[in-house]
C-alpha cells in the first residue's frame, strides 16, 4: 500500500493542488483507496457521445454525463429533478441536441445572434407587443427572464422555447445593470470556461463577482440552501459551485493578494447573510494568506463555539497553531490541547479529518510520547 499522502503535498489524484485542497475536501479520504484512483477530470467521452461540458459541471448535485446531457436536451427527465426550461436550453446550445434527437430549432447563440428589431418583431409576431419600458416594468416583479415569458402568452413546444430565449436576450441587452438569473449563470459558467483555459485566476475573478451578483439578487437567502433554491435557473448547484470556487481560490491567494484581499471581503459579506459553515472556513483561510492571523483565529473559535461537534474548526485551528503557514504565530501546547479537546467529543467525521494523526504529529514535535 502506497504511504499515507501528507495534507501540504501534492494530491495524488494528479490535479495538481495541494491534497488539503483537493481530494481531503470532497471528503476523499484516500485518493487511491480501493485501487481506483479519484480524479478530477475523467477521461474523455466516448466518440460516439455527443461533446459536452466538464464533468465537474453539475446540476442539483448529479453530473451531468454526455449521455444524461443528450437525454435531457432530447426531452427526457431526471427522476426526482424538475429542471428549469434555461437549463435545458444550455444543455441544448452545448449538445447541439434538440427534441426528439434532431437539432434544435432555436438555440441561446441563434436567438443572440439576431438583432433586437428582428427580437421584438418575434415577440409581436407571438402576440406579445412588449417595448422597452413595459419589460422593465414587468421585470421589476421577477429574477428569472424565462419566467416572466411565461406570463406574457400561452404558446407550447418550440414558440415557448423561443419566447423564453428572447425574453432571456431582451432582458441582458435592456437591463445589464440588473441582472436576471439567467445572466447570473451565464456568468458562472463563463468562470468555468476560465478555468478550462487554465486560466483560474480570471475564473475566480469572475466567481467573486457572481458572489456578489447572488448576494445582491437574493437577499432574503440567509443560508446556502436558500441561496441554492433562489438560484433555481442556475447549471450547477449552489453548494457545489462553492466547493470549486474554494479550491481555485485558496490556490492562488498567496501569490494574488490583490485577489485575496477582494476575495477577503466578499466571503465577510456571504459569511455575515448566510452563516455557511464553508464559507466561514474559507473566510478563515484568506484571513491567514493575508497575515490577518488573528481574525482567521476569530473565524474558526467562532465555528467552535457555534457548532462544537464538528471538527473542521479545531483541526483547522489546530493547523495553524501548529504548523503556521502564513506568517502566523506558533502555539503548539494550545494546537495540541484543542484536538485534545475535540477527541473527548462526540465529534463527526474524525476519520476524515485524521484527528489521531494529527495529535501524534503535534505530540511528536513538542517532543511528548
Amino acid at each position: 500500500m502506497a504511504d499515507k499522502v501528507g495534507r501540504n503535498e501534492a494530491c495524488r489524484c494528479g490535479s495538481g493542488r495541494k491534497y488539503k485542497h483537493c481530494c481531503l475536501r470532497k471528503g476523499v479520504h484516500d485518493p487511491f483507496a480501493k485501487g481506483g484512483a479519484a480524479v478530477s477530470r475523467p477521461a474523455s467521452p466516448r466518440v460516439d457521445e455527443p461533446a459536452f461540458v466538464p464533468f465537474r459541471r453539475t446540476l442539483r448535485g448529479a453530473a451531468f454525463t454526455p449521455a444524461a446531457a443528450a437525454a435531457v436536451s432530447r426531452g427526457g427527465a431526471i427522476p426526482g429533478l424538475e429542471l428549469h426550461p434555461w437549463i435545458v436550453a444550455q444543455l441544448r446550445e452545448r449538445t447541439g441536441i434538440g427534441p426528439g434527437g434532431r437539432p434544435p430549432a432555436w438555440t441561446i447563440s441563434r436567438v443572440r445572434a439576431m438583432d433586437t428589431a428582428a427580437l421584438e418583431a418575434t415577440l409581436a409576431r407571438l402576440g406579445v407587443p412588449v417595448d422597452r419600458g413595459t419589460f422593465a416594468e414587468a421585470a421589476e416583479e421577477h429574477l428569472s427572464a424565462w419566467d416572466l415569458s411565461v406570463e406574457w402568452t400561452p404558446v407550447a413546444g418550440a414558440d415557448a422555447e423561443l419566447l423564453g430565449l428572447v425574453a432571456c436576450e431582451l432582458w441582458r441587452r435592456w437591463l445589464p445593470d440588473f441582472p436576471s438569473l439567467e445572466m447570473v449563470d451565464e456568468r458562472m459558467q463563463d468562470g468555468y470556461d476560465a478555468l478550462d483555459r487554465a486560466d483560474a485566476r480570471g475564473a475566480c475573478t469572475i466567481w467573486l463577482e457572481v458572489w456578489g451578483l447572488l448576494l445582491d439578487i437574493l437577499p432574503e437567502a440567509r443560508s446556502s440552501t436558500e441561496l441554492d433554491e433562489g438560484f433555481a435557473a442556475g447549471l450547477n448547484r449552489i453548494g457545489n459551485w462553492v466547493g470549486d470556487v474554494s479550491i481555485e481560490l485558496l490556490n492562488l491567494v498567496r501569490e494574488e493578494p490583490k485577489l485575496a484581499r477582494r476575495a477577503r471581503d466578499v466571503y465577510c459579506a456571504a459569511a455575515e447573510r448566510l452563516g455557511d459553515v464553508h464559507v466561514r472556513q474559507d473566510l478563515a483561510e484568506l484571513h491567514y494568506s493575508l497575515g490577518e492571523a488573528g481574525a482567521g483565529e476569530a473565524v474558526l473559535e467562532a465555528l467552535i463555539r457555534d457548532d462544537p461537534d464538528d471538527l473542521a474548526g479545531y483541526a483547522r485551528l489546530s493547523d495553524h497553531l501548529g504548523w503556521p503557514s502564513h506568517g502566523g504565530y506558533t502555539d503548539v501546547p494550545r494546537a495540541i490541547a484543542l484536538l485534545e479537546l475535540a477527541l473527548a467529543r462526540p465529534v463527526r467525521e474524525p476519520v476524515r479529518w485524521d484527528l489521531p494523526k494529527r495529535l501524534a504529529d503535534l505530540r511528536e514535535r513538542r517532543g511528548v510520547d
